[in-house]
């Protein structure tokens, strides 16, 4: 399992990505360091690419809402996309995290296609040069990432 995070060239939104059995605890470490970094300002929208990682657990939606509302004040009025792999699983957790979310004021939309999340995130329509540059930037830092470069978890 590892876990990795980089700000899109541009500055609109963070990504997370990961490979494996990633749990919750291993993230939240990760994550709590990517919300101090200084690239992310007001209106830096937040990207989870689930695709190559393991279905979560009901026990990790407990967990992450916990750091969710203990980050609240980083976290509301900003966008979060989930891409998750074709389990049922895993797209279900996410709208459950998505519900969650409502209450801190931040907006989680799960999706199972990395275009149709970076076309709401950022707002872009399907056939615009900013949203194929985004897909390409997010295929390219998942594939340019081994487990042995990540952040062990």
């Amino acid at each position: 399992m590892a876990l990795w995070y980089d700000f899109d060239p541009t500055g609109r939104f963070l990504v997370f990505q990961g490979v494996g059995a990633a749990k919750v605890d291993a993230w939240i470490p990760i994550a709590r360091r990517a919300f101090r970094e200084p690239a992310f300002h007001p209106g830096t929208h937040i990207l989870s690419d689930r695709r190559e990682l393991d279905v979560p657990s009901p026990g990790d939606v407990d967990e992450a809402m916990a750091f969710f509302r203990s980050e609240a004040d980083r976290l509301a009025g900003r966008r979060w996309a989930i891409v998750t792999n074709q389990w049922a699983t895993s797209y279900g957790m996410a709208r459950m995290i998505g519900l969650y979310a409502e209450g801190i004021g931040m907006v989680v939309q799960p999706f199972v296609d990395l275009v149709d999340a970076l076309a709401w995130l950022l707002d872009e329509p399907r056939e615009s040069q900013a949203l194929e540059n985004a897909v390409r930037w997010v295929d390219e830092l998942a594939a340019s990432r081994q487990p042995d470069d990540a952040a062990p978890c």
